[in-house]
């Protein structure tokens, strides 16, 4: 073999690798073409497999029944409507804490709304009334009374006085929880008249909230010692003065708590004195300030001297 022969053998081998490279890579594209088509194929299959399972969600959650449950004063269509709750709606779309909210921020009495999901395509709303617990003084009542209090006035003074009085109302009728019902001239009988409370907001439907937070405590306590022991018929609950706490019971018996200490103490003898050892018809000052000390309570009849 001579040394053109070799030479000639050595050109020739690359071309025989570059055959076969394009051959490989033909192939390769080949194979890559096909993997697309089936991705695409797969995506395809799955989207119609997604609307279908969407379509089928759709028609088998679809809400064909709103049940209102719990006894209101206003209209289950009033309330539906504010919901914005409407029947074939989807049942898990349905924005029921949005509905709760509205419910609540649009109707005094009521207390809370509780939404539930009921599968397949039911929803129930549980209402709570919210029970008058007690009346406090209108601040916009107060502040109107309090112009103009020079001691001349005139006759237009007086009128515009009066005219300011009877645009705002003098009483807040608020519930066990605080909240806001609704806004009134006249006492309501059975509701006692809460003194001392100096409310942040005056807002309906809100929660009342108390510039002196002492006052929230004590007002809470005391009203929850009432329940505790059946004392139903308080005319007036005085927190004016926290250290000398007072409340009247059936607007003839006047009863000193004195300071917030051993609230639940005082609050049981005076029940169970006010049942027990007072008369039906007795009217007078029941002192009990000073029982948790010496142990002894005062009874002091109206008509005594």
């Amino acid at each position: 073999m001579n040394v053109r022969e070799l030479n000639s053998k050595r050109i020739s081998k690359p071309r025989t690798i570059t055959h076969k490279s394009r051959k490989i890579k033909k192939r390769s594209h080949s194979l890559a073409l096909r993997r697309i088509k089936i991705v695409f194929a797969l995506i395809f299959v799955m989207s119609i497999l997604a609307f279908g399972i969407f379509a089928a969600f759709m028609a088998i959650f679809k809400v064909n029944k709103i049940e209102v449950l719990g006894n209101t004063r206003y209209e289950i269509s009033e309330v539906l409507e504010i919901s914005n709750l409407k029947q074939g709606e989807n049942l898990f779309l349905c924005d029921i804490n949005s509905a709760k909210e509205k419910i609540e921020s649009k109707f005094p009495y009521i207390e809370s709304a509780e939404i539930k999901r009921c599968i397949p395509r039911k929803l129930k709303i549980k209402l709570e009334e919210a029970v008058p617990a007690g009346l406090i003084e209108n601040p916009a009542y107060l502040e109107n009374s309090q112009t103009n209090t020079d001691e001349a006035k005139t006759e237009n003074d007086l009128n515009i006085e009066s005219q300011a009085k009877s645009e705002k109302p003098k009483y807040i009728v608020i519930s066990s929880s605080r909240r806001i019902l609704e806004f009134v001239d006249q006492k309501i009988s059975g509701l006692p008249l809460i003194k001392g409370i100096d409310p942040e907001n005056a807002i309906l439907c809100s929660k009342l909230k108390y510039k002196n937070q002492n006052i929230s405590c004590v007002m809470d306590e005391i009203t929850s010692l009432f329940s505790k022991n059946d004392l139903n018929d308080i005319s007036t609950i005085d927190l004016s003065n926290l250290d000398q706490l007072s409340f009247q019971f059936q607007d003839r018996i006047t009863v000193i708590l004195g300071d917030s200490e051993n609230l639940s103490y005082k609050i049981h003898t005076a029940a169970h004195i006010i049942k027990n050892k007072i008369n039906s018809e007795e009217i007078g000052t029941l002192d009990l300030s000073s029982i948790p000390k010496n142990g002894r309570s005062y009874f002091k009849p109206e008509n005594d001297k």
